[in-house]
């Protein structure tokens, strides 16, 4: 005799549906958070670039 889902709780007496959904969430934010420092840092690069070259404008850079 086999358990339906409903029947097989997990962490604590959470069901497998919220124990998934749970997880997923938790990988998203993750996910989110990396790239939200890969773009801060990626603005923080673009930004030292064109502080330190007077030349650069409008996305080109002027030779």
């Amino acid at each position: 005799m086999s358990a339906t889902p409903e029947e097989n709780d997990t962490h604590q007496g959470e069901k497998q549906e919220d124990c998934n959904t749970r997880c997923k969430t938790f990988k998203g934010i993750l996910f989110a958070e990396r790239i939200y420092e890969a773009t801060k840092n990626g603005l923080n690069l673009l930004s030292e670039f064109a502080s330190d070259n007077k030349s650069f404008s409008m996305g080109k850079i002027d030779q």
